[in-house]
């Protein structure tokens, strides 16, 4: 089981362009993942269930939610917690509670999560401020949603509806009425972690085989992006950042090339 390391995940190289610092050591950013990339959040019950422990579990914890978003394989959380071992203790609380949910529901045994969890701290506003950006646009990047307000399963529209706690606006955003506008657009200048660059077993031999069939594509053609993008996907379980590396794409101009192609074949 992997321990958690706050060194581990440090992207020290934008520290020092930041002035503004927030509190050492009691912001982090969280990701949790399915076993084996399992889709454990795929219906919306499971969602709404894992969203409830998330909230319920910050009962008598001084522990505060400050944005969330719920993937169908994994969800993204960015909290505030007295210290690592305050974050710890509520991490566990929550994965023990959905993983016994889980299993009760699919009448299995066993590991629910790929790990218990990964975390990195959150060390400057403008970082924190990305953060909650990142977190709300998975499900764009995804190409889930055309617009992060459009998903259900995420913070973004508690702060839309001014319904997150007014504590954690006054802490992010200080006495800014127009905190909305910082967070609607991409997340910039951060990289932030996701999941993970890994293959499972036996499938770096399919990529590679699949890869060497479409080496000598041309990526600068939107279609060729689209359709090598759904092959490599579809004949292999190959991660977003796996396609980005063989296609030497940036990560926003992947995206928006695959929303477009979407848009264009489902309109």
């Amino acid at each position: 089981m992997r321990q958690f390391s706050c060194s581990a995940f440090l992207k020290g190289k934008n520290m020092a362009r930041i002035s503004r610092k927030c509190n050492d050591g009691k912001y982090f950013h969280i990701m949790v993942q399915g076993h084996n990339k399992a889709y454990i959040f795929k219906n919306t019950k499971a969602k709404e269930k894992i969203i409830k422990i998330i909230n319920e579990k910050t009962t008598k914890m001084k522990i505060k939610i400050i944005a969330y978003c719920i993937m169908d394989n994994h969800f993204h959380l960015l909290i505030k917690a007295e210290n690592v071992d305050e974050m710890s203790k509520y991490m566990s609380r929550v994965n023990t509670s959905f993983a016994k949910y889980y299993n009760y529901t699919h009448q299995t045994v066993g590991y629910v999560f790929r790990d218990r969890y990964r975390a990195e701290p959150i060390l400057s506003i403008n970082q924190m401020i990305n953060c909650v950006r990142y977190i709300h646009e998975n499900p764009v990047k995804a190409t889930m949603v055309s617009c992060a307000k459009d998903y259900e399963f995420s913070s973004i529209n508690d702060y839309i509806k001014h319904s997150i706690n007014q504590d954690i606006i006054y802490e992010v955003f200080g006495d800014d009425i127009d905190y909305l506008e910082k967070i609607d657009g991409i997340y910039e200048n951060y990289d932030f972690i996701d999941e993970e660059d890994e293959f499972g077993e036996g499938e770096k031999e399919e990529f590679d085989e699949v890869c060497k069939e479409y080496e000598a594509y041309d990526y600068s053609n939107d279609e060729i992006v689209y359709k090598v993008s759904e092959a490599l996907k579809k004949r292999c379980v190959v991660t977003n950042a796996e396609v980005l590396k063989f296609m030497g794409l940036k990560r926003t101009t992947y995206y928006n090339i695959i929303k477009r192609m979407k848009d264009l074949r489902f309109s």
